[in-house]
């Protein structure tokens, strides 16, 4: 005898169990009487006390169950009851509810400029209760690859809460990928009481570009809408490619203190932004600076 293996689903969904009554040659055979169910919540409720499946072929049985949307998120279980010449046998499966099931959409990639890709995305709780939901996000190469593990160009993650019904809008940014091409940006959410997750995929071509020009006149590169940085002085002579701050990588630090001093004029506070000494912070240098990436 042999009861079907669920899974998992949602509030205001079906639930369907399936059982099959096999003799010892393993064909289907019709038990004594129709099976019984009971189903249980994850908070040990019973909601179907005495349900009664439908025969629907020599040996075979179904039951449906109607999900409502305030049901408890959690593991459920079905036990079903069944006489086989005149000895009662029960079997049981184990499924899961997702009482706040999220949905999640890529609404547009808007900075597709290396280093720095952004995109913007929405999360939809479409449940009955409010929670906290974890998301995580990444750029890979390739559209097999998923969020996770060492071969991801950038990842990220965090939680938010969301009401019952409602959704938000996030601009996620990830800031180390070193080179143009064609890339997946991929997020995934799910509540945190629960298993099953959304996910979205977004393909696009990420684009070498002049990064913005500074906006704020003399004194170090007040660069409009660019993250302020401490710039560290760097005595001439002891450079170290685009490790600018002499950290021993380069990374989006390097890129911020390069952008401090675009198209300015020499001297520079730090020498070491005039990658090839030609007096200027160009596009020169900041082609030498995503060469030398995480390098």
């Amino acid at each position: 005898m042999t009861l079907s293996d669920f899974g998992g689903t949602t509030v205001n969904t079906a639930y369907k169990a399936k059982l099959q009554v096999l003799n010892h040659a393993t064909v289907p055979t019709d038990a004594d009487s129709l099976p019984t169910v009971v189903i249980t919540d994850s908070a040990g409720t019973v909601q179907v006390p005495a349900g009664v499946m439908t025969k629907d072929s020599d040996g075979t049985y179904s039951y449906s169950y109607s999900i409502g949307g305030s049901s408890v998120g959690g593991v459920w279980e079905t036990e079903v009851s069944v006489v086989i010449n005149g000895e009662m046998v029960k079997v049981n499966d184990y499924w899961s509810l997702s009482s706040s099931p999220a949905d999640v959409a890529i609404i547009e990639i808007t900075d597709k400029i290396i280093p720095t890709i952004t995109a913007n995305v929405r999360i939809d709780n479409m449940g009955t209760s409010a929670s906290d939901f974890y998301y995580v996000y990444c750029i890979v190469s390739s559209e097999a690859n998923l969020c996770g593990g060492n071969d991801d160009v950038d990842s990220g993650s965090d939680t938010a809460y969301i009401n019952a019904g409602s959704f938000i809008n996030l601009s996620l940014t990830l800031d180390e990928v070193p080179t143009a091409g064609t890339y997946w940006f991929k997020i995934k959410a799910r509540a945190l009481a629960e298993t099953l997750w959304a996910a979205a995929t977004e393909q696009f071509i990420a684009e070498s570009g002049t990064p913005p020009g500074g906006g704020g006149g003399g004194g170090g590169g007040g660069g409009g809408g660019s993250t302020a940085v401490i710039i560290p002085t760097i005595p001439a002579g002891t450079c170290n490619g685009a490790d600018f701050n002499h950290d021993n990588k380069v990374n989006s630090v390097d890129f911020s203190i390069l952008l401090a001093f675009w198209q300015k004029l020499s001297p520079f506070k730090n020498p070491c932004v005039d990658i090839n000494k030609d007096n200027k912070v160009n596009s020169v240098d900041f082609s030498i600076l995503l060469y030398q990436w995480k390098k």
